[in-house]
């Protein structure tokens, strides 16, 4: 997750902002050749899961994907019809993999994420998880190749029903699915696997929303079966032409066998997108897209063919909320710097059984609308401190009506000095974003009289740079960890914090690595999370209840962002990785998961050069 932050756009989106928490729709315009009726096409998540899973592998030559395939039994021996198997490699933090549908139980799946080793067999770890409508689900952890096919192991399922209470005298659609949003998902160990291999009683907040299958029985009620560890879940209710963006509040499942659930009374949105045509004949096939954000999910509504002069009408019924529309343009072409603006993005509040209609329109921005009385002095300054002459950079513009504008690009000159004249400023919520070799360094703005800005930033340390070394607190008890005592050893970093929803994944893996190779690496290498939170006890209470003591656990002291690690790693986003090798230096940075290679691979490649 990243600091606030507006970046120059390639592309039109529109966002309604949603007051209640983690939901993102998606409201698309685009060439794409798809009706106006189906761009609110919602997207569903089903939910649910086994109980046992035989899985054999074969290798299909010269496929270029490799093939599983799998069977899914329940608890007594028989085949699940149904029954979906998703799976990702354990070092990547995002499941992007879709679900495979076994129809009769048994089947193949085929799966990128599967990797060959040099031998032609396949081969890694992964995180498997199945489900199946009327069983519980079930998450754990397989490793290619197999010598025998290998059992997953079911947990029965607690039977709950939910039923939905209409707030009118619409009937619910049949098509209506509604989305069971967990407080966790437990990590399964495996009884015939070795203990130090599984992931036992780990939680994976990221699955939450997508383990369970809400089971329709007819008008509206729907069947749950809950794993032992579930105690509350929230309804997500995203019907499109019915009600979207309906999240319950937190229901305690403990000796409920039935919840009935009422409804929103929705409001009814019109909203009409479009670009004058000015900015349409300056564009080339920019596509179009409206995004509401909610709580933890992300779900693409669909997209519409248009000419961008005229206005395309839709309408949506949305659960009662404040909603902000945010805008932005994402065209094919990047020859030139196009800016523009949008009108009619002001906040829009719906009440029950409102009807609202909101105009939001795109036109071009001239260089005088971007022209004032400011001037700006930015020095920049590498790792080292040296002044990043010669780097490229950008300075974009950002105000409550102008999503971005570039205002200055270039190279930095002399003693690594950007300086800026002529800088708009009215005295409201403008910001300029400075850029620096394509990555966010930081950004300034002008408040109250004064028109002069003088600023430094410092690019954060890369690859090739030699780490820096700060003090950090142990999370279990507050004694110091001093980054320089860790010379001689390979260092991985983790940086993250509580808050932060894609953090959690990455956390879960390092858990397990650290477990499966506290043994075989002993001291030379030392697996840490550094979280940034503002607190030590709100990540030891985190850490304990998720089960991730294994790594080193230690918090950054001095204010999440301003902590002295944050500030000398050059923190804009977490999670964030860093890899150091026994000499001190930093062999990787970048997202956790997101590497070419296995992190487990990368440090066995380090050791193996000390031999």
């Amino acid at each position: 997750m990243k600091k606030d932050k507006v970046s120059g756009g390639h592309g039109w989106t529109i966002g309604l902002l949603a007051g209640i928490g983690g939901l993102s729709l998606l409201i698309g315009l685009g060439a794409v050749g798809w009706g106006a009726g189906k761009l609110f096409q919602g997207l569903r998540t089903g939910e649910g899961a086994v109980g046992k899973a035989c899985v054999s592998v074969r290798n299909h030559k010269p496929a270029p994907i490799p093939v599983l395939t799998c069977r899914v039994l329940a608890p007594d021996g028989s085949l699940v019809p149904g029954a979906e198997v998703r799976l990702k490699a354990s070092h990547e933090a995002i499941w992007n993999g879709v679900w495979t549908c076994l129809d009769e139980g048994r089947g193949e799946i085929m799966n990128q994420a599967v990797k060959w080793d040099a031998e032609g067999k396949l081969s890694g770890r992964y995180d498997v998880l199945i489900r199946a409508a009327g069983f519980a689900p079930t998450l754990t952890e397989i490793e290619l190749p197999f010598g025998e096919p290998v059992d997953f192991s079911l947990i029965p399922g607690r039977t709950m029903v939910i039923r939905l209470i209409p707030s009118d005298d619409r009937p619910i659609p049949s098509s209506l699915r509604p989305q069971i949003q967990l407080d966790r998902i437990g990590f399964i160990p495996q009884a015939d696997w070795d203990a130090s291999r599984s992931k036992a009683g780990q939680i994976i907040p990221h699955l939450r929303s997508s383990a369970l299958i809400a089971e329709p029985l007819g008008e509206g009620t729907y069947s749950l079966a809950l794993p032992p560890w579930a105690d509350r879940l929230r309804v997500l209710v995203d019907e499109p032409g019915y009600l979207r963006c309906f999240l319950s509040d937190a229901i305690e499942v403990e000796d409920q066998a039935t919840v009935d659930l009422q409804l929103s009374e929705p409001a009814e949105m019109i909203l009409s997108l479009g670009v004058d045509e000015d900015l349409a004949d300056t564009l080339e096939h920019p596509a179009v897209y409206a995004e509401i954000i909610s709580e933890n999910l992300s779900a693409s509504v669909g997209s519409l063919d248009t000419e961008f002069v005229k206005e395309p009408r839709v309408t949506e019924y949305f659960a009662p909320g404040d909603y902000r529309i945010h805008a932005n343009i994402y065209r094919r072409s990047h020859t030139e710097t196009v800016n523009y603006r949008f009108t009619g993005t002001d906040k829009v509040h719906l009440k029950p059984g409102e009807k609202v209609e909101q105009i939001v329109l795109g036109s071009l921005v001239s260089k005088e609308e971007l022209r004032g009385d400011g001037r700006a002095a930015l020095t920049i300054l590498l790792a080292s401190g040296a002044p990043a002459i010669g780097v490229s950079y950008e300075i974009t513009y950002s105000d409550n009506a102008i999503r971005s504008a570039t205002i200055a690009k270039g190279t930095i000159g002399d003693g690594g000095v950007i300086r800026l004249e002529n800088l708009k400023d009215q005295g409201r919520d403008e910001t300029y974003f400075v850029n620096v070799d394509d990555e966010y360094v930081g950004h300034f703005f002008f408040r109250g009289t004064n028109r002069w800005v003088e600023r430094s930033f410092s690019l954060p340390v890369s690859t090739g740079d030699i780490a820096p070394v700060c003090s950090l607190q142990r999370v279990v008890d507050g004694s110091v960890l001093d980054l320089a005592s860790l010379r001689g050893r390979v260092v991985y970093l983790d940086f993250w914090a509580t808050w932060c929803g894609p953090c959690q994944g990455p956390m879960g893996n390092l858990q397990g690595l650290a477990e499966r190779r506290a043994t075989s690496w002993g001291d030379q290498v030392a697996l840490i999370g550094v979280s940034i939170d503002d607190d030590r006890e709100t990540v030891l209470k985190h850490l304990e209840e998720n089960g991730w003591m294994a790594p080193i656990q230690v918090w950054a002291p001095g204010g999440g962002w301003k902590s002295e690690a944050a500030v000398l790693y050059g923190l804009h986003s977490v999670p964030t990785g860093v890899l150091i090798d026994p000499m001190g230096q930093i062999v990787w940075r970048g997202h956790p998961g997101h590497g070419k290679e296995d992190l487990e691979a990368q440090i066995e490649k380090l050791l193996a050069k000390r031999k």
